[in-house]
Parts: structure tokens; sequence; C-alpha cells
């Protein structure tokens, strides 16, 4: 219970410095190409690293399981791309219910893969989840853009990224940080070289901003997936949608509809049910 409650705190700073960055995002996403974008990200995040690369070159050189952690670089870098692609084309309301696929496919592979445990209580409030992702979404009112289809692309990327982020655990964060920011900036270097397009000089500290928060965020997300259990981070991360939702209201004056809204209250008592599952299993367990 300590362990996920800690991870929850990581969990939440790691979903508003995101909500940050991805607003960024969005709003550069019209001047510039996405690889430049995500190279970007990756040059300022190595900036941020350089310390703890110095200190921490022995435990990348003594490193195990390099076909896990190449799989884990390459599923990241298409997520990532993926997501930036369409985080220009859809509502960020929109973008981020759509990743709420995510947390539904994750438990699933969790169990089959990793053999975590999850209650008949906890699935029928991840259930209930998923019901309030229908509601938000629409189906069949919601016309398949090119953004779409590549966000589902990038969720499912995404998916497979954490899920071998969970077959690495016991590696250092330092570490994890290290290898995958520096294969982002690796497979994106040359494309971004190719498409890249002058920074202006009012653009370059919000580039830079993506970098920083996002690489912040990735800590937070490390730490939080380090000390918690998969069935317990996923539903939490539906609080996100109401920070998507808050962002693109504020920043880019999308109001949400009122599905959007009824869809994202029963994603919040979803994630609130579970929570209080997840307590009172424990207290038994206890007595």
């Amino acid at each position: 219970m300590i362990n996920n409650t800690r991870a929850g705190c990581w969990l939440l700073t790691d979903m508003c410095l995101h909500t940050i960055a991805l607003s960024l995002v969005k709003a550069m996403g019209a001047d510039y190409p996405v690889m430049q974008m995500v190279f970007i990200r990756a040059a300022v995040g190595l900036v941020l690293l350089l310390p703890w690369l110095f200190r921490g070159y022995r435990s990348l050189l003594s490193l195990t399981h390099w076909q896990l952690h190449a799989a884990r670089i390459l599923c990241s870098v298409l997520a990532l791309s993926c997501g930036y692609y369409a985080l220009g084309r859809v509502p960020l309301a929109l973008f981020s219910a759509l990743n709420y696929l995510r947390p539904a496919v994750l438990m699933i592979m969790a169990t089959l893969v990793l053999g975590e445990l999850v209650t008949r209580r906890r699935w029928l409030a991840v259930g209930l989840g998923f019901i309030g992702v229908l509601i938000a979404l629409q189906p069949g009112s919601t016309p398949l853009s090119s953004g779409t289809l590549v966000l589902f692309l990038g969720i499912a990327f995404g998916t497979v990224a954490t899920i071998l982020l969970r077959r690495l655990k016991g590696t250092s964060e330092i570490v994890m940080m290290l290898l995958y920011t520096g294969g982002l900036a690796l497979v994106s270097a040359p494309f971004a070289l190719i498409l890249w397009v002058p920074v202006s000089r009012s653009d370059i500290f919000a580039l830079a901003a993506i970098g920083l928060f996002s690489q912040c965020a990735q800590y937070c997300f490390l730490k939080a997936h380090w000390l918690g259990d998969v069935g317990f981070l996923g539903p939490l991360t539906y609080l996100n949608l109401l920070l998507a939702a808050l962002a693109g209201y504020v920043f880019f004056n999308e109001i949400p509809s009122a599905s959007l809204a009824t869809g994202a209250l029963i994603i919040v008592i979803s994630a609130a049910l579970l929570r209080e599952l997840k307590g009172t299993a424990t207290s038994r367990n206890s007595q």
C-alpha cells in the first residue's frame, strides 16, 4: 500500500508535466516537422542527463538484456513520433481519451505476459472506465482521420514499450532514461536533418521546454512503475483526461462536449473505485 501511494504521487506529477509538454507540442506542431520536434526533445534531454552520463557510463557498459532495451527504445520512438503527429491533428482532450485504450490493453498484456493477478472487482472497475472512454469518444460519430489512425498505432507501440519496461525492472532509472533519450536522438536525427526548418527566436524556449518537461515527466513515470503495480497505476492514469481537457480549454479554446464530460466523470469514478478496492484488499490482508 505504501509503495502504491508513493507511486501514485510520482504518476500524478508525471501527468502534469506531460500535459504541459503535449500542449507545447500542439502549439508548435503546425510550424515544425514531427521528427524535428522529437529530435529537439531528445537533444535537450541528453543535455540534462550529461551529469549522470559521466557518473553512470560504467553501468551502461555492464548492461544486460540489450535485446529488450533495444526493443523498448524502438517501440518508444515509434509511439512518441505517432503521438506528436496525431497531436497536431486531433483535439487535446480526444488525444488523451483515445490513449485510455492503453491501460485496458496493458492490464491484459500484463496478465498474459507478466502473470500479474488482477481481481474481478478491479476488472469491473476497469470495465467501467472503458465504458466512460466509449461515451467520451462517441463511436461512429468521430471520423477516422489520419491523426486518429496514427494515434492508434502509437497506442499499440506505447503499450508494448510499457510491458518491456516491466520486464526490465531492476535497471536503474538513470540508465533507462539515458538509453531511451539517446536512442530517441539517434533514430530521429537523420529524419530531422532532412526535414529541418529554421527555428525562430521566439520558439527556441518553447521547443526547449518540451524536452525539459518531457524528461522530468519520464523520470516520474519510471519512478512510479518501479514502486507500484500495473493494476493500480493503469486506472489512475484516467485522471489525465481531466488535465488534458483543462489544458485544451485554457490554451486552445477547445470546449469539451457533454458526452466527453460525462465519459470523463465515469472514468474518474472508475479510478476512485479502483483505489478504494485496492485499499480494502490491503486492509483485509493485514488482519
